[in-house]
């Protein structure tokens, strides 16, 4: 089962990094019931609006507005998640049963796009220890994914986990924290967000030549990374800082690269 779980990893790895729609907040472990509470943020971390109409989420249909636990439909509105928004997908429901409370037991940002899937359960159900999320476009082409485990909140009950920076890898357990607050932020920013200005590994506010002398120093283990600086020197959010990336900042510092991260 491990290798099982590290082969889609590695499949799901490659399509997670600097996406425009991305999985910025899970809630698979809510104090009330499962059934009812679970729900998945998403963010756009584009320039330009995204049309969700035909999208999945583990190969279920994405609809619009959200279904409470006595079949209403409420806000079907759009399916149009613009620019630096967020939505909130919740469970759906089938014939009688299923539906969402995360409306009447979460704070969620009324200016946040409702969703649900054709379903009972979100990806059949969030895993409490671990699980994998899909997204698909209308094409059925992965747009974000994540294989999440719970030591990502330390196991906390109540709290969901967060991206602490929308541009970041979001399979490498260092991008997620616990949320500060039990029930999360869904639908607005998260509360672990870091301002994270890639390839400014010392933190002065700009990328130099320095920043990768860093990096090098750090490779021959003549210095350690603090968390932040870490994320900061990853430009190629491969999950390692090493000479690559010492290479990508001073290519960045001469301009021979527009922008940092990069893949």
């Amino acid at each position: 089962m491990k290798l099982v779980y590290f082969l889609i990893f590695i499949f799901l790895f490659a399509f997670s990094a600097n996406a425009q729609i991305v999985i910025n907040e899970v809630m698979y472990d809510p104090i009330s019931s499962d059934s009812y509470n679970e729900w998945i943020e998403i963010y756009n971390n584009g320039n330009g609006n995204v049309n969700l109409s035909g999208w999945s989420l583990c190969d279920k249909k994405i609809l619009k507005g959200y279904i409470n636990t006595s079949g209403y439909l409420f806000r079907n509105e759009t399916f149009i998640l613009k620019s630096s928004s967020y939505a909130v997908i919740t469970d759906g429901r089938i014939s009688t049963t299923g539906g969402t409370d995360a409306y009447k037991n979460f704070d969620v940002d009324n200016d946040s796009v409702a969703l649900h899937v054709d379903v009972n359960s979100l990806c059949g159900g969030l895993g409490n220890t671990q699980g994998i999320i899909i997204l698909k476009d209308e094409n059925n082409i992965v747009k974000d994914s994540v294989s999440y485990y719970n030591y990502w909140n330390s196991n906390n009950e109540g709290k969901s986990i967060e991206l602490v920076n929308p541009s970041l890898n979001n399979n490498l357990s260092l991008s997620w924290n616990a949320s500060l607050n039990f029930n999360g932020t869904p639908g607005s920013k998260n509360s672990n967000f870091l301002k994270i200005i890639f390839g400014d590994v010392s933190g002065n506010g700009f990328v130099s030549a320095y920043d990768a002398s860093l990096i090098l120093r750090y490779g021959a283990g003549k210095m350690s990374l603090s968390r932040i600086q870490f994320l900061s020197g990853d430009v190629n959010l491969n999950g390692i800082v090493n000479n690559e990336d010492s290479s990508l900042i001073l290519k960045y510092v001469v301009k021979k690269i527009k922008e940092l991260p990069i893949l």
